[in-house]
């Protein structure tokens, strides 16, 4: 599979000097947040596990990222061994212009502390990042441009927070991603979002590489934005949060609180997540996408549900 498309001699391996070497990576290098870094820089979202249902995905992957570089942009991605974050990396590398040795296309913002299966020799890691909101906020700061590939509920969660932000998108996994521009499209047409999803993000797939380039070469996108005045649409119960139709925030919170129970911290799982209503067929069907991927870790219904507004009656109102 991607082994056979990508030739690398890199080793995810610690070595006896990945403490000293880590310990000077910095917060986040600020030579990379400059206008015209963050205008040729490319920030690869997608899932850090291999699963066999995106086997084929990774291959198709690999093409579009050689482009990118080749088209003189950097990679700027989170330094994983597995999944699509494994394919990011590998073919930045192998395709990136060296300097002195060092492939200078092939970005990374690192989580700290480190998952185990860094390699911090063969890019330029530019940043920590303490979490994945802190690690897509250092991407946003340090790249204009968004590729989206097949991944779970963290990088929803990260695509989540970047939608609406100025930023060139592009989701590249049409089918994999309609759900969550059918959320959009639901919120925009309930004036719950101030844009229309096609002026923020394109939807396309791995082999439309002019339509993928095309979007990541133009100008940034101009949205309009509100200062939402609407309160966070989410009850705690006892044993569970009910999520109620609101705005993007309402989204955000709702989605973060998901990947926090598929990722406790500290093996502190919270609640289940409980969407109400038909306003919320859209992020269910994106559920349902990562489930058939496979890339849940833990059930589905472990981690949120979804249930209509006359069995919601029963816990009485939001406020």
């Amino acid at each position: 599979m991607i082994g056979n498309k990508i030739s690398s001699n890199i080793s995810f391996k610690s070595n006896s000097d990945f403490a000293e070497k880590w310990a000077k990576i910095p917060s986040l290098d600020t030579n990379y947040t400059t206008p015209e870094s963050r205008m040729n820089t490319v920030a690869t979202i997608g899932s850090s596990r291999t699963t066999p249902q995106i086997l084929k995905d990774m291959d198709a992957t690999s093409p579009v990222i050689r482009e990118i570089i080749q088209s003189g942009k950097n990679i700027n991605s989170g330094c994983g061994e597995g999944g699509m974050m494994g394919v990011f990396y590998n073919t930045a590398y192998n395709y990136s212009k060296r300097e002195n040795g060092i492939p200078v296309q092939n970005l990374a913002i690192v989580m700290d502390p480190p998952w185990g299966d860094e390699n911090i020799d063969n890019c330029i890691p530019i940043g920590k990042a303490t979490s994945e909101i802190d690690r897509i906020d250092k991407f946003m700061r340090s790249s204009d441009n968004f590729l989206a590939e097949k991944g779970g509920v963290s990088t929803l969660q990260e695509m989540a927070q970047v939608v609406g932000e100025n930023k060139n998108i592009v989701f590249a996994d049409k089918k994999f991603y309609i759900g969550l521009s059918e959320q959009y499209t639901r919120m925009y047409k309930d004036n719950l979002l101030p844009y229309a999803p096609e002026e923020t993000f394109l939807r396309t797939d791995n082999k439309d590489i002019k339509g993928i380039l095309d979007k990541i070469n133009n100008p940034l996108p101009k949205l309009a934005q509100s200062a939402s005045n609407l309160p966070l649409a989410i009850k705690e119960l006892s044993d569970r949060y009910l999520v109620y139709k609101g705005d993007k925030r309402t989204l955000n919170a709702a989605i973060s609180l998901v990947q926090h129970n598929e990722y406790p911290n500290k093996g502190e799982f919270t609640k289940p997540v409980v969407f109400v209503g038909d306003f919320f067929n859209g992020i269910k069907k994106q559920y349902q996408a990562i489930a058939d991927a496979g890339l849940f870790k833990h059930k589905p219904s472990e981690l949120c549900g979804f249930i209509t507004t006359a069995e919601a009656k029963k816990f009485g109102k939001l406020m």
